[in-house]
């Protein structure tokens, strides 16, 4: 694994070439929330909030992709992996479930700065004590659609340790995704063909 240090700003690491594809796209593209992947959860009951964002803050740190941003190295687009901070968590009032979902719709449409940003937002509409719209927003470069899952699952056993006060009961991580980016060059580096 080729991995170059920067005291400052994190890791560099290869990308994948998906990953490199999907900035090229959006630097040609240019349209705000194009690449945005976004999950919208109606919650309803007892909500700790302060549960939820500390599994936030834990998914963050668990997975590298979350606290990853993107920049050219030379002619090479390379991934910065960051130390863990704090996840983009922000709790929003709303008067309504409609008010709720219409500014859910209005935030998964806005861009990131993939040189910058944290590519996970999460927003929390509260429409009142018990009735709660959750909006998760990430850009494609550190999601698809089954890491969606992955993340959900890690996420709510996250939330649920925090509320009986426990460690979760989820298996270390033994690779993260820059792992798979560096393979998958070295692999087509060689003479072989996926």
């Amino acid at each position: 694994m080729d991995l170059k240090r920067s005291a400052s700003s994190g890791e560099l690491a290869s990308s994948s070439y998906l990953q490199e594809g999907m900035w090229f796209s959006e630097q040609i593209l240019q349209q705000e929330g194009l690449l945005n992947l976004c999950v919208c959860l109606h919650l309803s009951g007892d909500l700790q909030l302060d549960s939820l964002r500390v599994a936030f803050d834990e998914l963050i740190d668990r997975h590298e992709m979350l606290r990853t941003t993107f920049e050219l190295d030379g002619d090479v687009i390379m991934q910065r992996i960051h130390r863990p901070a704090p996840a983009d968590f922000r709790v929003i009032e709303a008067t309504s479930g409609d008010a709720a979902r219409k500014a859910a719709a209005a935030e998964s449409m806005r861009g990131f700065d993939v040189s910058a940003d944290q590519l996970l937002r999460a927003r929390l509409y509260r429409i009142d004590s018990a009735t709660h719209v959750l909006l998760i927003a990430m850009h494609h470069l550190v999601c698809d659609q089954w890491s969606v899952n992955v993340l959900l699952r890690d996420l709510r056993e996250l939330y649920a340790s925090q509320l009986l006060g426990q460690a979760a009961a989820l298996p270390a991580l033994q690779t993260q995704y820059r792992h798979f980016a560096a393979a998958q060059r070295e692999y087509l580096r060689g003479d072989r063909y996926w």
